[in-house]
């Protein structure tokens, strides 16, 4: 189990765009008392012994990636306030007046809420959730902190179960080359950009992805997605069967590339468990 407390920031129904986490209403709040997670840490891993992959039929997310879906509760503490008309105050406190506001934000009517945690580096973590029912609430006990607050739980999913940095890197990479994920956890939703044919080589462990017979570049992968991008439309067959089903995994730390010929592009985040 673990605790986040005035570090966290719920931003529901927001965008993820390069290195901006932006729009949505963001709850910033001493309020958000507990996070916790069940079975988020650890992965199946490439030789894990289940390998389900993620994302089932009727899902707005893509299937098909490697990980499975991790299961999280979120707690958030609501405290009886002078109402304002606002959701939070000046001094960043949820009010009771606005509690149905609060709950109609996490009934799981939002396609996309982000949990975002502030490190003392000044860098910015995030994980995406969806949920999974409608919230509720019961009042704190009557000892303790609590007492004049509402206890909101909230079961969610995280369906790509780690945590990422905001700061989206990106590379060109021709030749051998070194790039570095600050993390300490599998990355395994970059984007490779090919600037015509080549075959890109994860040098660690002898993983490929090929591209050939490009006529119009770049050939956008999306590893994520599972999708192959030509001029903006699908070029699935461009892509040589990978020799794996996951196509492409980088651990953490230093990550060895090689590029046979054109240039890759290659976008992604650093991973933490």
């Amino acid at each position: 189990m673990t605790y986040l407390t005035a570090c966290a920031r719920l931003r529901l129904g927001g965008t993820i765009s390069g290195s901006v986490l932006s729009g949505g209403t963001v709850i910033e709040s001493g309020g958000i008392a507990l996070v916790s997670w069940d079975g988020l840490l650890g992965t199946p891993g490439r030789d894990g012994t289940d390998q389900k992959l993620i994302g089932t039929d009727g899902d707005y997310r893509q299937p098909g990636k490697p990980y499975q879906a991790r299961l999280i509760t979120l707690g958030l503490i609501a405290y009886d306030r002078d109402a304002t008309g606002s959701l939070t105050t000046t001094r960043k406190e949820h009010l009771e007046t606005n509690l149905d506001a609060l709950l109609g934000l996490l009934d799981g009517n939002q396609e996309t809420v982000i949990l975002e945690r502030d490190m003392a580096d000044g860098a910015t973590r995030w994980i995406e959730l969806e949920a999974l029912d409608a919230a509720s609430f019961v009042r704190g006990q009557i000892f303790g902190t609590s007492h004049s607050g509402y206890q909101v739980t909230q079961f969610m999913k995280a369906a790509y179960p780690f945590w990422q940095s905001e700061t989206l890197y990106s590379q060109a990479v021709a030749g051998a080359q070194a790039i570095t994920n600050a993390g300490n956890a599998r990355i395994s939703n970059m984007r490779l950009s090919y600037a015509g044919d080549s075959v890109l080589t994860h040098v660690d462990t002898g993983d490929t992805l090929t591209i050939a017979g490009a006529t119009v570049p770049p050939v956008v992968i999306d590893v994520k997605a599972r999708t192959i991008i030509e001029n903006s439309v699908n070029a699935d067959n461009l892509l040589g069967a990978p020799d794996q089903d996951y196509w492409m995994r980088w651990g953490a730390g230093t990550i060895n590339l090689n590029v046979s010929a054109a240039t890759v592009t290659v976008t992604w985040r650093d991973h933490w468990l």
